[in-house]
């Protein structure tokens, strides 16, 4: 909520998705601007994500892991 709100102050709009396979592969928010699509995993500690199948792929876009350390640059 807090990102919409970021978003919504700066009247910068996105639209905001989450991405789920088949498969159960997922990501937590999408979030598309003017076709360019930005994908965000949230984690509580600093850990690495686990490869997702299908995403870097298929969208040539990279995956941002937003965790307890950078999460107050992301909102």
């Amino acid at each position: 909520m807090e990102r919409l709100k970021k978003h919504k102050y700066s009247q910068n709009y996105v639209n905001m998705y989450f991405w789920r396979t088949k498969t159960g592969s997922e990501i937590d928010l999408v979030e598309e601007k003017d076709g360019s699509l930005n994908a965000y995993e949230f984690k509580f500690s600093e850990e690495k994500i686990k490869k997702i199948t299908g995403w870097e792929e298929n969208y040539k876009s990279d995956i941002k892991v937003i965790n307890k350390f950078n999460f107050t640059d992301f909102v």
